[in-house]
């Protein structure tokens, strides 16, 4: 189970599954993978990545993926390296 600590609060929130079986933020933003930070940047970004077949198989179960995601999926194969998302935190 994933959880969040906010420093200035001192609150601990557990986070609840996005998808099933399935840790990490939701992103809401343009319904792209769940995310979980492998990294926090200096610019306060979370980094991560995700193989092109954890892509391929996110953009097989969602309804309605945009033309962002379109375009990737129609541009990558299983040989490629994986893909880098950055997240800009608010």
């Amino acid at each position: 189970m994933f959880s969040v600590f906010e420093k200035a609060s001192g609150k601990l929130t557990l986070m609840k599954q996005p998808m099933k079986q399935k840790l990490g933020f939701k992103n809401d933003i343009d319904n792209g993978p769940i995310i979980w930070p492998h990294y926090l940047s200096s610019d306060n970004e979370f980094v991560t990545y995700i193989s092109v077949e954890e892509f391929t198989d996110y953009y097989d179960k969602i309804e309605k993926p945009n033309a962002q995601m379109t375009e990737i999926k129609q541009s990558i194969s299983l040989d490629d390296n994986v893909i880098v998302i950055i997240a800009k935190l608010k």
